[in-house]
Parts: C-alpha cells; sequence; structure tokens
C-alpha cells in the first residue's frame, strides 16, 4: 500500500471536489460501492455527489488543509472549511477518516465542529 498515493487522493478529493465543487471527479476518486458513514449525507458514490451539487449550488467552500496522517489503507485528515454565501460565513472544523481500497477511496467517517459558538449552533440547526 502507498500511503503517499493514499493521502493524495484524499487531499485531491477535499481540495477539487469540496472545495472547487468538481464533482464529476467523485466518480474517478470514489469506490462504486463507497460507504458513507456520516448520516446527513446520503450513502454511496451517487448521495456523496447529489448532497454536494446541492451544497456548492448554494455555498462556496474554502478548504484549508490543516494536517494528514496515512497508514496502511487508513487517511486521516484535519481541515477547516470556511462555507460561504451571500448571507452568511460559517467555519467547520473536520477530522475525516477515508478507507482507500484499489486507489479509490471506499469509506468515510468524520467529527464536524463548529469553530465558533454562532458555527456550532448554525450547524446544529442545519443537523
Amino acid at each position: 500500500m502507498n500511503t503517499d498515493a493514499n493521502k493524495a487522493l484524499v487531499v485531491e478529493l477535499y481540495e477539487r471536489v469540496i472545495g472547487e465543487g468538481d464533482i464529476a471527479l467523485a466518480d474517478r476518486l470514489l469506490a462504486p460501492g463507497y460507504i458513507q458513514h456520516n448520516p446527513n449525507v446520503p450513502g454511496g458514490r451517487d448521495g456523496f455527489k447529489q448532497y454536494f451539487s446541492a451544497i456548492h449550488a448554494r455555498f462556496r467552500i474554502d478548504v484549508d488543509i490543516l494536517s494528514v496522517v496515512a497508514e496502511g489503507d487508513m487517511v486521516v485528515i484535519h481541515v477547516e472549511q470556511k462555507v460561504r454565501s451571500r448571507l452568511f460565513s460559517l467555519t467547520i472544523v473536520a477530522m475525516d477518516r477515508f478507507r482507500v481500497e484499489n486507489g479509490q477511496i471506499a469509506e468515510h467517517w468524520d467529527v464536524m465542529s463548529g469553530k465558533s459558538f454562532f458555527d456550532r449552533l448554525m450547524l446544529e440547526i442545519a443537523g
């Protein structure tokens, strides 16, 4: 297993798909049987794409990658996401864990929090 390649795969997902909104790229980065453990995001690769397509239709997301650690087929990434609309802005701090299989992301878990009290409140309201 190439941990550097696995890290690069996860960074590409965060920067290009989540940050820049290149949703079509998810077809290459996510495995066909992609498993999503965040209850707010629909399961599967198509569920991921639908969720982030809707997010990018309403918000701009700036991604700041704080650290990336990999061991074997697991990659953990620590990020800040600045989510902006015309009406408000909030910063989400997340720790995401991805399992890579055959050069694609096969599974995902996360823990997220708002950076400030207002950010945490907005996340709670959003679900």
